[in-house]
Formats: C-alpha cells, sequence, structure tokens
C-alpha cells in the first residue's frame, strides 16, 4: 500500500507543536478576546500567545543569566513553568491587536 501523505504530515504533531502554532495561539484570542479576561497564571505556551510571541522567546527569557536571575519571573512547577500575567505585563508590552 502506497502511502500519498506530504512528508510533513506522515508524523503525527506532538502537543508543543500544536501549541506553537498561529492558529493556537489565535484560538486563545477567541476563547479570551480581552486582556483581562486571559488567566491569571499561565504556561510558556498560553504566555506566548498572550504575548504573540514565539514559545521559544519565552524559553529564553526563563533561563538564568551570570546573576542567577531569569529575564522573566516564574515558577517552576511539575517539569513546567507557570508565570503570572503581571510578570508578563511588567515584561514588556503586550502586542495590540
Amino acid at each position: 500500500m502506497k502511502d500519498d501523505r506530504l512528508p510533513s504530515e506522515a508524523k503525527p504533531k506532538t502537543a508543543a507543536q500544536i501549541k506553537a502554532t498561529e492558529e493556537w495561539q489565535a484560538g486563545l484570542w477567541r476563547k479570551w478576546p480581552e486582556e483581562n479576561l486571559w488567566p491569571v497564571k499561565m504556561d510558556v505556551y498560553e504566555a506566548a500567545a498572550y504575548m504573540r510571541v514565539s514559545p521559544d522567546s519565552i524559553y529564553r527569557d526563563l533561563v538564568q543569566g551570570r546573576d542567577g536571575k531569569a529575564a522573566l519571573q516564574h515558577q517552576s512547577v511539575r517539569g513546567g513553568y507557570r508565570i503570572k500575567r503581571v510578570d508578563l505585563e511588567a515584561h514588556g508590552l503586550v502586542k495590540g491587536r
């Protein structure tokens, strides 16, 4: 039996790959259309959608610098990160929609 799928369709996407897409981020903005409706604490992917940046940008700001501090305040929870909305707002302006 021949497989007619494209190479990108050959493998199922992981949850992280799906959450990193613009479509998933846009879906969150449809779910929470105003900034004050977003959760008080978010994971990396929700924070990236809120700030309208890639999850990699958020991860880079979570890494500790030479001074032992991360650029973005956060909590490590069960192998992931939780970030407060007020810390995101203090870190950088929320991009307009």
